[in-house]
């Protein structure tokens, strides 16, 4: 390619020469020559590239065929689209609901179910922060560190099984459960929370907490949560790979012009009759 392009170069700057009167001491700069040529290499590499990926798309898409040696690579692409749709280019239909089986595992048990308890545990967080900085008021009329819930005060959670609903006790052993306002408060628009005063057993509720145990619980869940994101995504390039592998196999040859065979031989060795055995490989 380089070599036609060089005297294609070459022929032209050779005519634009004589087609006029020139001196003897005139020249072409190779270092132009070389400049030109690869500024034309550019050009068509560019060129082959964009339309190989067109190419390429649209036998991904259905619009362009494609070969059985192109197979793997399209049930590659597609998978990468959409799980499940390399499978049903090779189709391997039992495959897709292993496929979906998977994603929807990992998302409802992985994904969701940490997010979930993440969720959960940030706000038990942000309300025991709350507090902790007098910005959980016992009413909503009187936003004043005097009218705000101690510092001192305990957290609890219900006793059940989501711990979903945070209890704040006070210093005289009144319950509440803490509802999220936005006001003014000095001159500043700022959230804070309202505790509204609820009856509730100790038999109900599990703690006491502080707010560092409810900061190490959102921060465990929500790596476990960021850990189900990574395993997803390997689960669908592990599918897409899977559609790849498999389209090879099918493509394989298997016929009998690969084969091996095994016989006895007995070959001369130093003028003597020895036995073995002879392993011959057949190829198309």
């Amino acid at each position: 390619m380089k070599a036609l392009i060089t005297f294609f170069v070459t022929l032209v700057f050779s005519v634009g020469l004589k087609a006029q009167v020139l001196p003897d001491s005139v020249f072409v700069d190779s270092v132009n020559v070389e400049a030109a040529i690869k500024e034309v290499e550019k050009a068509v590499t560019k060129s082959d590239t964009t339309g190989k990926f067109f190419k390429t798309m649209g036998k991904v898409f259905g619009v362009k065929p494609y070969t059985s040696l192109e197979k793997p690579r399209v049930a590659f692409i597609r998978s990468l689209f959409l799980p499940g749709w390399g499978q049903i280019t090779n189709r391997d239909f039992w495959k897709v609901g292993l496929v979906y089986g998977a994603a929807g595992a990992g998302w409802y048990y992985g994904i969701r179910a940490n997010n979930q308890q993440y969720q959960k545990y940030l706000g038990h967080y942000e309300r025991a922060t709350f507090v902790s900085r007098n910005l959980a008021f016992y009413d909503n009329v009187d936003l004043s560190i005097a009218n705000s819930l101690p510092q001192s005060s305990l957290f609890f959670v219900s006793n059940d099984a989501d711990n979903a609903i945070l209890y704040v006790r006070d210093t005289d052993g009144k319950k509440y459960v803490l509802n999220k306002q936005t006001g003014d408060i000095e001159g500043v628009q700022t959230a804070y929370f309202v505790a509204e005063e609820v009856n509730v057993e100790d038999s109900e509720i599990i703690g006491s907490f502080n707010s560092q145990t409810f900061q190490s619980a959102k921060n465990q869940y929500r790596r476990w949560r960021d850990a189900s994101y990574i395993g997803f995504a390997a689960g669908w390039l592990f599918f897409a790979l899977e559609a790849n592998v498999a389209a090879h196999l099918k493509t394989f040859d298997m016929s009998e012009d690969i084969s091996f065979k095994i016989k006895p031989a007995g070959p001369q060795t130093f003028g003597m009759q020895a036995s073995g055995i002879s392993l011959a490989f057949e190829f198309k």
